[in-house]
């Protein structure tokens, strides 16, 4: 029977997985790996050898023919400056892929890791790792946003839907001229202008995509979406520029003080010149 490959993302929740935190490699007060993914290792106390975490999640997936295509996660070291700290992590897929992940210090680094193996069906085991230690001061890790990229094989004729993005602030009020990019992995497939807060994306084939929305005085906000036929729908709210929470207010201000002054002159123009 014929078929098609259909991308799918699979986001890894923190109440779904497993935790297990190894006290063999130092000693640590209790709750240090506790169950957020922004924060699954651990602080390291002064001069010990450190703690290591694991977050284990399994995922079932209800197609003969898979196949691994990308990770997409974004890690951070947070320490103080002067703390002297090693630290590590890693994610891996069980019999398919290991990786260690890049980290910033005090800073997300944002990790994609590109990956084209059939994989099979089944059960998907994900191991997430994390290790730090100290020797003076203290340091933690945190892990965020961990996504997984599969193309599964669909029997029958792809399916294609349209796409509606709505693009807010934060306070529910359209943002106008936003420009929406479309993306399946790295790659942008559509790219609209939402002049109105509104824009429709058509004839997408259904599977998982990024969207993204921007515009000026926001900062970018983008979405893992699940598009499905005929009509899929999205709203994605952006946050505010620093500047613009200052600046906005002053412009409408000076706004009102130029046209108070024009009101002002005209009527000091007709004022004098009933005089003469």
């Amino acid at each position: 029977m014929m078929g098609y490959w259909k991308t799918i993302t699979v986001a890894l929740k923190p109440e779904e997985a497993e935790y297990v935190t190894d006290w063999g490699r130092g000693w640590n007060p209790p709750g240090i790996c506790d169950k957020h993914l922004n924060c699954v290792a651990a602080y390291a106390a002064w001069n010990t050898p450190g703690c290591a975490g694991w977050a284990k999640w399994k995922i079932k997936m209800e197609y003969s023919r898979v196949r691994l295509k990308g990770i997409r996660l974004e890690g951070m070291v947070e320490k103080e400056w002067t703390a002297v700290c090693e630290y590590e992590a890693k994610i891996a897929i069980k019999g398919v892929i290991e990786r260690r992940i890049s980290l910033g210090v005090n800073t997300f680094t944002l990790n994609t890791i590109t990956v084209d193996k059939e994989i099979g069906g089944g059960t998907v085991e994900v191991e997430l790792y994390e290790y730090v230690g100290c020797n003076l001061g203290g340091a933690k890790i945190h892990v965020k946003d961990i996504s997984i990229a599969f193309e599964v094989y669909v029997p029958g004729e792809p399916k294609y839907a349209d796409l509606k993005v709505r693009v807010l602030d934060r306070e529910g009020r359209k943002v106008l001229y936003a420009t929406v990019e479309v993306l399946k992995g790295e790659e942008i497939v559509a790219e609209e202008k939402a002049l109105y807060g509104e824009a429709v994306i058509e004839n997408l084939e259904e599977g998982s995509y990024t969207v993204r929305a921007e515009a000026f005085g926001y900062k970018p906000e983008e979405k893992v979406v699940e598009v499905k036929a005929p009509k899929t729908e999205v709203t994605l709210k952006l946050a505010e520029e620093e500047w613009r929470k200052w600046i906005a207010p002053a412009l409408v201000g000076g706004m009102g003080v130029l046209l108070f002054a024009m009101v002002f002159a005209k009527i000091l123009e007709r004022f004098l010149g009933g005089k003469e």
